[in-house]
């Protein structure tokens, strides 16, 4: 779920940064509000984009198995002996 919002974020992030450009708002027809600058507008763009890729990288750790097998013998003769817990973080 984390990743997903990650992906947005960043997305979102991109498109601000990008609207920051007076040719794509001039290519979009879309006006700035009064008050907001292209410097405010990147800056936010870039906060959204480095938040979100954040997002995507936490969540994207793996994660250590609860319980590992213990093996007693070689090739064939291998069989499950008993399991180990991991402790937990």
């Amino acid at each position: 779920m984390n990743k997903i919002v990650g992906y947005v974020v960043a997305g979102i992030g991109l498109l601000l940064i990008a609207l920051s450009f007076a040719q794509v708002r001039a290519l979009i027809k879309i006006p700035l509000p009064a008050g907001i600058t292209d410097a405010y507008l990147m800056i936010a763009g870039a906060v959204l984009a480095i938040v979100g890729v954040f997002l995507i990288s936490k969540a994207a750790e793996p994660k250590q198995p609860e319980e590992v097998p213990i093996y007693e013998g070689r090739g064939e003769e291998r069989k499950v002996v008993a399991y180990q817990r991991m402790k937990k973080k």
